[in-house]
């Protein structure tokens, strides 16, 4: 939206103290950030505001902040760097910080059910063979992990983050049990 430039400019001359309407408090904003110009249309055709459900997998981010598989967010703006022109950013209740995905991470309705009947977050053992991968992250028999959300390409398989490991990995719904 419009703003007003507060004051002189500032000694370092990258940056400006804006009042974005209908705030009433400045905010110091970098120059490659302002324009005259309004911006491009957001890809996808979404409005800021729209809220987005993400279909990608659960995962804790180094901010703290929290992504689920099927949660709802706002969109808050166009996703930058390598996503440029291809996704978005949002924010999700509870998080301080907006997250970029790209388009296909999104979808305007709730996310389907998972094979199964499982239910992102729940707990379950794999009961298959453990192996080793190349990444370092393991799977072990008997281990107890987090479901995280659906297979890529696989109706009769779920991701699930076992402790310690770096990354969910897919498993076959018949390598997983609640007991």
């Amino acid at each position: 939206g419009l703003c007003a430039v507060v004051g002189p400019p500032p000694a370092d001359r990258s940056t400006l103290d804006v009042v974005f309407p209908p705030n009433k408090w400045c905010v110091t904003s970098s120059l490659l950030s302002l324009s005259r110009k309004p911006p491009p249309p957001l890809p996808g055709g979404f409005r800021l505001g729209k809220r987005l459900y993400f279909l990608g997998l659960s995962q804790t981010l180094e901010s703290g902040d929290r992504v689920v598989h099927g949660a709802r967010g706002e969109v808050t703006g166009p996703a930058s760097g390598a996503l440029a022109g291809q996704g978005l950013a949002l924010l999700f209740k509870g998080n301080r910080h907006s997250v970029e995905f790209r388009l296909s991470q999104l979808r305007r309705k709730p996310a389907p059910p998972l094979p199964g009947g499982y239910r992102v977050g729940e707990k379950l053992f794999h009961n298959g063979r453990s192996q080793k991968f190349e990444s370092g992250d393991r799977l072990v028999h008997g281990a107890l992990g987090e479901v995280t959300g659906p297979a890529i390409g696989s109706a009769k398989a779920l991701a699930v983050l076992f402790p310690g490991n770096k990354r969910s990995i897919e498993c076959f719904l018949t390598h997983l049990s609640r007991t």
